[in-house]
């Protein structure tokens, strides 16, 4: 099974924010399913409610960009990923939406990306390749 917890602390503490059971299970599903073996490597926090997990599972590394969201941005982030960005042709745009955990309250909703790496442009001085 994959260890999602590394020592005593939560998965995301360094945000102070809990790991909810529903992030928890589709981070389980994206990584392999019970049968995967592996464990949490590396945490960063990428912005106030955004963090980047690397796994080791079954002798690869897997990066994945996890957001909590409010409900309404949740929403409409998915329709962009999945709906308004490729009925344009532009899917290839921006990392894919891997899966989506609701919490059980209703208060936020957990969406996990692939990990495109850092590939923020520079607002000063943009390098017009990257756009």
């Amino acid at each position: 099974m994959v260890n999602l917890i590394e020592g005593p602390g939560n998965l995301l503490e360094s945000g102070g924010q809990a790991c909810s059971t529903e992030l928890r299970d589709l981070l389980q599903e994206l990584l392999g399913g019970p049968g995967a073996t592996g464990r949490l490597i590396a945490r960063q926090r990428l912005a106030p409610r955004v963090h980047r997990l690397r796994f080791k599972v079954n002798d690869r590394v897997l990066s994945l960009v996890v957001k909590r969201l409010d409900p309404g941005v949740a929403q409409r982030s998915q329709l962009i990923t999945k709906r308004w960005l490729p009925a344009t042709g532009l899917s290839q745009s921006g990392p894919h939406l891997m899966g989506v955990a609701a919490e059980r309250s209703g208060e936020c909703i957990w969406h996990v990306y692939e990990d495109f790496g850092d590939w923020m442009l520079d607002e000063c001085a943009p390098d017009r390749s990257r756009v």
